[in-house]
């Protein structure tokens, strides 16, 4: 993953060497993380979005970090914007898009952060 400055702070991921997973870096040093995922689905009719993990202190998010491909945005709440397109697939006559979006909003300190994970399925036709 490539380095994000955000109000002159470096900001940057490490991928865990065992069982896998990553944390963010600030300055090169880790910070604490409070972690919230949701799901998104968009249908037809209906898009609902539920929570599918409540807020917890974390010490390593899963899998591994955002893909180089990844659109990133800066917002001036400190908040920094990550979003990529995963795996489509195919159910019947329907494909399947989905994407994750990861919003990580740090304090005005830049010494924790809080992780709101969204992954997201467009399973409309």
């Amino acid at each position: 993953m490539a380095e994000i400055v955000v109000d002159g702070y470096r900001v940057t991921t490490e991928q865990r060497d065992q069982a896998g997973g990553y944390r963010i870096l600030v300055d090169g040093a880790p910070v604490p993380m409070t972690l919230t995922r949701t799901e998104t689905i968009i249908g037809n009719i209906s898009t609902s979005t539920r929570q599918t993990e409540p807020p917890r202190a974390v010490d390593w998010l899963p899998d591994t970090a955002w893909p180089d491909s990844a659109r990133i945005s800066l917002h001036p709440d400190r908040t920094v914007d990550v979003s990529y397109s995963e795996e489509t697939g195919y159910v019947y006559n329907t494909a399947v898009w989905r994407w994750v979006r990861i919003l990580l909003t740090f304090n005005p300190a830049y010494t924790h952060v809080d992780v709101s994970w969204n992954h997201t399925a467009d399973v409309s036709t």
